[in-house]
């Protein structure tokens, strides 16, 4: 509730409407989640936290084309977005593309942030052991 209060005081502020999603995600009402994340980007279109968690939440909801599309867009304007990049790995199983996977990963595996990075390489020994 407090998220809904702040929107009514500063409703143009894609903060507020990323806020309010992560709430509605916690509740699983992904419907409403998607809703608030629209709006945070119809506000601020290069907003890349919000186009990683709407790509999460539409891989929630099965919507993986879509989900595939948020990631890749948060990759466009931040190529190191360790989370778009997780995500689009995520995404790129699931379509068992192992390739693509393996190429997010690596470069995940590439970064300087040790626990992104050991997730990484966890998942493409997995990778390779298939």
């Amino acid at each position: 509730q407090a998220h809904s209060e702040a929107l009514k005081l500063e409703p143009d502020d894609p903060v507020h409407w990323v806020s309010r999603a992560v709430a509605r995600a916690s509740l699983g009402d992904f419907e409403a989640t998607l809703a608030d994340l629209d709006r945070a980007l119809d506000l601020d279109p290069e907003r890349v936290d919000a186009l990683v968690f709407r790509g999460s939440a539409y891989r929630a909801v099965g919507e993986n084309d879509l989900a595939m599309d948020d990631a890749l867009q948060a990759l466009l304007v931040e190529p190191e977005n360790l989370p778009g990049l997780w995500l689009a790995a995520d995404l790129a199983i699931a379509e068992g593309d192992q390739v693509s996977a393996k190429a997010f990963l690596q470069r995940i595996r590439d970064s300087q942030d040790a626990g992104w990075r050991a997730q990484a390489e966890a998942l493409l020994a997995d990778l390779a052991a298939d």
